[in-house]
């Protein structure tokens, strides 16, 4: 362990390093094996049709579907260098999930102070099966997993920092709008995340400080909503014509099912 005036930190030791680089290596291995395997299915193909566009073609297309647009943009930026057969396709999600490795083991590194709890958090997303399936999947969901991990860690680190500078803020606001420019619901996600970080500063923090950080809390939830300005037009028209994933009513027992599946 490490001291640095009020603030304890576990330091990463040699070995410690050196485990989690094998479970990212292991992640990475998992995640790339027979990554072309198979062929694509419906939603994939639709990956590859979207990102072969033009930026602007591409734009106007996510605006009308239910998916926003930034995973697709990075599969065009890649797959113009790298191709687009199938593995050229499915490598950015993989690289992602491979990514969510060691982010989720710095993750539980600062909540738990605990490298061994770190290592196992790394062996956990290298060998999840559904982590290691959406690695493989020419999909946004290793990319929003990924943001995820990485907007609680620096959440985790503006709680306990106790004056964070407006650079670190700034992290956050743009993981977290790139969050949201990849998946609609990151923004559930978001609110969690900030739900406990308010929480956190109301039992662990003096008054003054808590409330400090609230505000810079809400400024910052401002700017990610500034940022996605452009893209409300888009979701709220498509919200307003298309009605389909609103239909039915909401079957308590069989949700709390299909999670626990």
């Amino acid at each position: 362990m490490v001291t640095t005036g009020a603030h304890t930190h576990t330091a990463w030791l040699p070995a410690h390093r050196a485990r989690v680089l094998m479970a990212c290596l292991l992640a990475f291995g998992l995640a790339t094996f027979r990554l072309d395997f198979q062929s694509l299915w419906y939603d994939e193909g639709v990956t590859a049709a979207v990102a072969q566009q033009g930026l602007a073609e591409l734009t106007r297309w996510t605006a009308n579907d239910i998916q926003p647009p930034l995973y697709y943009y990075v599969v065009a930026v890649w797959g113009q260098w790298a191709g687009w057969s199938e593995w050229a396709l499915r490598f950015p999600a993989a690289w992602f999930a491979t990514l969510t490795t060691p982010l989720l083991a710095v993750l539980t590194l600062r909540l738990s102070r605990s490298a061994r709890a770190a290592l196992l958090a790394a062996l956990f997303a290298a060998f999840h099966p559904l982590l290691v399936y959406y690695a493989q999947e020419a999909r946004m969901y290793a990319q929003l997993t990924a943001l995820g991990v990485l907007a609680a860690y620096l959440l985790l680190r503006l709680a306990d920092d106790p004056a964070p500078a407006w650079w670190q803020w700034g992290a956050f606001v743009a993981v977290g709008a790139a969050a949201i420019y990849t998946h609609y619901f990151a923004i559930f996600l978001l609110i969690g995340l900030a739900a406990a970080f308010a929480v956190d500063l109301r039992l662990w923090s003096p008054r003054v400080a808590a409330r400090r950080k609230l505000w810079a809390l809400l400024g910052a939830g401002a700017l990610v909503l500034l940022l996605y300005t452009p893209w409300l037009r888009a979701i709220l028209g498509q919200l307003a014509e298309d009605r389909s994933y609103w239909e039915g009513a909401l079957k308590l027992h069989e949700a709390l099912a299909d999670v626990a599946i």
